[in-house]
């Protein structure tokens, strides 16, 4: 794709945030300019992970307890009011590239059908420790 058929607010978020040269932009898919396209709308929003169950998680997250962070996965520090396992963000990769998918197509991410996700420690009567379970969401952030 060529540098001039790129949206210049396009071309000009991916210089800023990410170095982009040129050449890097050219190389994109032309999906993908698409998708960063969308990157202002998904900044509106929190992706929200719901604890609703948890036995002997180690991290101390109890239910009750939420993870927050931007479409990006960049940690919401003040929002997320519990410990931060790399247990529990494990299996967030997939769920957020489902978040991605449904922003670029314009449809609704909070009407995924698969919006639960767990740690991946098995839990304490399978050979792990501890075991956690998410509900996830998008908030429009205030």
């Amino acid at each position: 794709m060529k540098i001039s058929e790129v949206p210049q607010e396009v071309a000009g978020l991916l210089r800023q945030a990410g170095g982009f040269t040129d050449e890097m932009i050219e190389a994109l898919d032309p999906k993908m300019v698409k998708l960063m396209a969308k990157v202002p709308e998904m900044l509106q929003y929190d992706v929200v992970m719901d604890c609703f169950e948890s036995t002997g998680c180690t991290a101390g997250i109890r239910a009750g307890n939420k993870i927050v962070m931007n479409a990006f996965g960049i940690l919401d520090k003040e929002k997320t009011d519990c410990n931060v396992c790399v247990w529990a963000l494990a299996n967030l990769p997939f769920y957020l590239s489902m978040v991605w998918d449904r922003f670029g197509e314009g449809i609704d991410p909070n009407g995924m059908w698969w919006n639960t996700i767990e740690c991946i420690d098995t839990g304490p009567f399978h050979g792990g420790v501890g075991k956690t379970y998410y509900k996830i969401r998008l908030e429009k952030r205030n």
